[in-house]
């Protein structure tokens, strides 16, 4: 939403600096829960659950609010969207080795690119919270048990 207001594109690449924050909550919640067991140690299943459950909370509230942000933006909005991720998936295309590049893949890249919709870029937003979070809530999970 800060993108929004700021005069950013919401939807662009940018938005992944915002995800970052959710292995750090994550990693804090399973803090906060060997702080409230101190006698006792909260175990790994427990650590590890603490830090799913708000890795899967980060991820719905983000989804969501993607979700919603696209259905209040005008078209306009959506579409200066797809043209950045039409400029992104070219110059992709353009720096790829030339032994790897594919017609029929590059073809298929861009368009699905320009049909991009708003239930797409909430599930990817989504699927980026989840890995971006666990890629530190397992570890610190297993870290902060003892």
């Amino acid at each position: 939403m800060f993108l929004q207001w700021s005069g950013n594109n919401p939807f662009s690449p940018k938005q992944i600096m915002g995800l970052l924050v959710v292995p750090f909550v994550a990693a804090g919640s399973q803090w906060f829960l060997r702080y409230k067991l101190t006698p006792v140690r909260p175990g790994v299943g427990r650590a590890l659950a603490v830090g799913g459950l708000t890795v899967l909370l980060a991820a719905s509230m983000a989804a969501a609010s993607v979700w919603v942000l696209g259905h209040t933006v005008s078209e306009q909005e959506l579409a200066r969207n797809r043209s950045e991720l039409l400029e992104i998936t070219r110059v992709q295309q353009r720096l790829r080795d030339k032994t790897k590049r594919n017609a029929a893949f590059e073809k298929q890249e861009l368009a699905q690119a320009a049909a991009l919709s708003i239930n797409d870029l909430a599930r990817g937003t989504f699927t980026w919270t989840i890995l971006l979070g666990l890629l530190l809530a397992v570890p610190s999970g297993i870290f902060l048990r003892k």
